[in-house]
């Protein structure tokens, strides 16, 4: 009882004290929230603005082929796969547009739009015009315009590698705000693409996003995805796996918040342990006077 007693006296004995130990615990405390919600933010910002419209698991053919055989089959196992959030599908082939005495390398990405948009955000990237409603009409990016120098409404002829050449009519432009998609992909519709390469019914990847709040468990998502598909000729990748650099930045940072917290949580409690100490101290000399005096 005498440690309970002494802490009590000590308490009511310096009020100004008291609170001025109370106030430093709450900054204390204040300074570890900030902190931790200050990286974190930082991190979901740094993951959205790399990653966030972009699809995070991606399912590829393996092997010499470039396609996916029966993809609808696997589109059916893993549309229930805990922790998935969009799924579409997509036709993407290399092509060339030619610009003035040469020609310009292209990604034709054929999509099915609502659900591609669910992912990418197309329509909310178009600036000008609208999105492709045809099978004979393409969008291109901000950088591909400004290099073809095209309005809307222009012919776009592309060239595929065997040889062919298609026309398109352009129904808008968009800019997803990173240089090498709005200089390179020609976005068109699923069909027109397939029927531009040549694949048939096929595809060439599954693309999947993931529950917000699950980010970083874009892995074990995959993995559990292979198992269930269980097939040979795809490949499931996931975006920590493409991504180390940024993940190893991201652990760096979680490093240094808790050097920080830990820093600061020290300085608090040795300053706080030293005036205690030394008043607990005054104030238990203080009180065995008093009961040396009672006697």
């Amino acid at each position: 009882m005498l440690p309970l007693r002494i802490a009590i006296r000590f308490l009511k004995s310096g009020k100004g004290q008291t609170a001025l130990i109370i106030f430093g615990i709450a900054i204390a405390v204040s300074v570890q929230i900030f902190v931790g919600l200050l990286i974190i933010g930082l991190q979901i910002s740094l993951v959205n603005s790399t990653i966030g419209n972009q699809p995070q698991i991606t399912i590829r053919p393996t092997g010499d082929t470039n396609t996916i055989k029966n993809w609808d089959i696997i589109l059916n196992q893993v549309q229930n796969v805990d922790g998935l959030d969009q799924i579409s599908v997509t036709a993407t082939g290399n092509a060339l547009v030619p610009n003035d005495n040469t020609t310009l390398p292209i990604l034709v990405q054929g999509f099915e739009f609502q659900s591609a948009d669910q992912i990418y955000g197309i329509s909310e990237a178009i600036y000008r015009g609208e999105p492709v409603k045809s099978r004979k009409q393409v969008l291109i990016g901000r950088d591909l315009e400004e290099e073809l120098e095209v309005q809307l409404g222009d012919k776009l002829p592309i060239l595929v590698p065997d040889g062919g050449v298609s026309i398109f009519e352009i129904s808008g432009f968009y800019d997803l705000g990173i240089e090498s998609i709005n200089k390179s992909w020609v976005i068109a519709n699923l069909v027109t693409s397939q029927r531009l390469f040549g694949y048939g019914d096929r595809i060439t990847e599954i693309i999947m996003t993931v529950d917000q709040d699950r980010l970083f468990d874009a892995d074990k998502i995959a993995s559990n995805i292979e198992e269930i598909v269980s097939n040979e000729d795809i490949e499931v990748t996931n975006w920590k796996d493409q991504n180390e650099e940024l993940l190893s930045g991201l652990e760096g940072q979680s490093i240094s918040s808790g050097v920080i917290q830990g820093v600061v949580l020290a300085s608090v409690v040795v300053a706080i342990s030293s005036v205690e100490l030394w008043i607990v101290t005054q104030v238990s000399f203080s009180y065995s006077r008093d009961c040396l005096s009672a006697l």
